[in-house]
């Protein structure tokens, strides 16, 4: 729903940018629920196993890749894929 409203916003002349990132992960998320699914995958400690691919995406990655495409060097109405 955002990514259609910040589109819209675009087609009315105000500069946009999308941002579509992975799951973000990084040194100081260690109890968001996906720290906690990668360790226990790591750990082998799920009671089931399942067939998925799972994208994530650095923290601090994640604030650069923000910062260019707010920036001077972002193309207004495009859409950035973060994934590290």
């Amino acid at each position: 729903i955002l990514e259609r409203e910040a589109r819209f916003a675009h087609s009315r002349g105000l500069p946009t940018v999308v941002i579509a990132p992975g799951a973000v992960v990084g040194p100081f998320g260690t109890n968001t629920s996906w720290a906690l699914v990668s360790k226990n995958i790591c750990a082998g400690a799920l009671p089931f196993r399942f067939s998925a691919k799972l994208v994530f995406t650095d923290s601090e990655e994640m604030g650069r890749v923000t910062l260019l495409a707010a920036g001077p060097k972002g193309e207004s109405g495009k859409t950035y894929l973060v994934v590290t």
